[in-house]
């Protein structure tokens, strides 16, 4: 004889699997939800950027089809941007300056830099490359008046392979990036 066996109620037991199966079916409506918004949202590495600097301000700006300046400021022209343009903003001045955004934005815009046009700064942005990493870098560009290809970089005793490809993912030689 069982001693205080508890008793079976199967409408509990049916309240029970229908919670079960609300939760399975939520947790799959969230997944595929998810799914869904990441596939909708815009690949940063796609998206197109301008530069914009305001009275000593800059900014990226997303460039959507067709964006023109003057819908960035009235004072601007009606021309189209492109990836990488330059716009500056003074007052009630404005010019555009195609394809002259600074380092700075290209890198912000996950685009690479010509490494032959790198300031210091710049450089030592890369982990593991300080003021004195920077500088020998630049003296080794000076000496062989520009590199032809990232493993001219070799030449430094601090370049490995790891360096070079850490390098490699925010400087290219020209407009390699």
């Amino acid at each position: 004889m069982k001693k205080n066996a508890p008793e079976k109620n199967p409408a509990r037991a049916v309240d029970e699997l229908i919670l079960l199966a609300a939760v399975l079916a939520a947790l799959a409506l969230a997944q595929s939800g998810l799914e869904f918004h990441q596939k909708a949202r815009t690949d940063p590495a796609r998206e197109r950027f301008a530069a914009a600097d305001e009275n000593g301000e800059t900014f990226l700006l997303a460039l959507s089809r067709g964006k023109t300046a003057r819908q960035v400021d009235r004072a601007c022209p009606e021309l189209e941007l492109s990836e990488l343009d330059a716009l500056k903003i003074s007052g009630s001045r404005c010019g555009l300056f195609p394809g002259a955004a600074s380092n700075f934005a290209r890198l912000a815009a996950g685009k690479k830099v010509d490494l032959n046009r790198a300031a210091a700064q710049e450089l030592m942005l890369v982990s593991g490359i300080g003021q004195k990493r920077a500088e020998e870098l630049l003296r080794l560009k000076d000496e062989q008046d520009g590199f032809k290809n990232l493993d001219e970089l070799r030449k430094l005793d601090w370049i490995n392979d790891r360096m070079l490809l850490e390098l490699g993912r925010y400087f290219a030689i020209g407009d390699g990036g």
